[in-house]
């Protein structure tokens, strides 16, 4: 738990320019250990808080179980970055 914390501190030095870094973090055991609670139907809005918490750090690609709700995320992230991705911003 301790060194998925540490790494998810400090994702903006694992990104490499021009090359997109891809997370997968939906729904992972350590979640429901910072949680205090294993049940994986109780990781999904904390999975979306980590994939705006990820973004802002300037990773590209997230492998997420709940599809709308990280998408959400990620535009709200995008709208405080300024910028925007194709798909992310459009509406659909």
């Amino acid at each position: 738990m301790d060194h998925n914390l540490a790494l998810l501190a400090h994702l903006d030095e694992l990104v490499v320019r021009g090359r997109p870094l891809l997370i997968g973090l939906s729904r992972k055991s350590f979640i429901g250990k910072v949680l205090g609670d294993d049940s994986p139907a109780l990781r999904e809005w904390p999975t979306v808080a980590l994939t705006a918490v990820a973004r802002l750090q300037g990773v590209l690609l997230h492998r997420v179980h709940a599809v709308r709700d990280n998408r959400d995320a990620l535009r709200m992230a995008e709208a405080v970055l300024g910028g925007g991705l194709p798909g992310i911003n459009d509406p659909s």
